[in-house]
C-alpha cells in the first residue's frame, strides 16, 4: 500500500525528466560547401584571434587565460595536415575570428548539466588569397556536457576549441 508521501515522491520522480528536458539544440550554422579549395589549392597559414567588437573584455580574458586561440589554431592545422590540405608553400591563408562564447559556471554544469543550456563557441572564418578575402563561412560548436566529469570550465572550453578547429578545417 502506498502512503501519500510515497505517491508524492513518485509523481516528482516521474515528472522531473519532463520538466528538465529541452528541445534539441537548433542548428546554428549550415555546414559549408564540401570543397572550397578547388583546383588543389592548399592552406599555408592560419591566424586566430578574439573579435574585440563581438566579445566582452571578460570573455576575451577567459579565451586568453585558457589559450583558446592557440588550441583552435593547432586543431585546425592538425586536421588540415591530416587531410593533405596544408602546405608551407600554399597560396591560401585562413583568418579565424572568434565571435561568440557562452560558458556555464562550474556549479551549473555539475548540478544542472543539460538543463543549464549549452556551452558555445563560434567563429567567422575568412579565406584569403594574396591578402584579399575570397570567401568566408561561419562555424559554431555547442556542448551540453555536465556532471562530475565535466565540471571544470577549462576542460569544457578546451574541448570546444578542438572541435571548432576541426569544423574550421572541415569547412574547406
Amino acid at each position: 500500500m502506498f502512503r501519500p508521501f510515497d505517491v508524492a515522491w513518485l509523481c516528482v520522480l516521474l515528472l522531473l525528466p519532463a520538466g528538465c528536458s529541452r528541445a534539441p539544440l537548433p542548428r546554428l550554422a549550415e555546414r559549408p560547401a564540401p570543397s572550397r579549395l578547388a583546383g588543389g589549392a592548399r592552406v599555408a597559414s592560419i591566424a586566430v584571434r578574439a573579435d574585440p567588437d563581438q566579445l566582452s573584455e571578460a570573455q576575451r580574458a577567459r579565451l586568453q587565460r585558457h589559450a583558446v586561440t592557440a588550441l583552435v589554431r593547432q586543431s585546425a592545422l592538425d586536421w588540415l595536415d591530416a587531410g593533405g590540405r596544408l602546405a608551407a608553400d600554399g597560396d591560401l591563408a585562413l583568418r579565424v575570428e572568434i565571435r561568440t562564447l557562452r560558458l556555464r559556471g562550474s556549479l551549473a554544469a555539475r548540478l544542472l548539466g543539460r538543463a543549464a543550456g549549452a556551452d558555445q563557441l563560434g567563429a567567422q572564418v575568412w579565406i584569403l588569397r594574396d591578402g584579399a578575402v575570397i570567401d568566408g563561412y561561419e562555424v559554431r560548436v555547442a556542448s551540453a556536457l555536465g556532471g562530475r566529469d565535466w565540471k571544470d570550465p577549462a576542460e569544457r572550453l578546451a574541448r570546444l576549441a578542438h572541435i571548432l578547429g576541426r569544423r574550421v578545417a572541415e569547412g574547406l
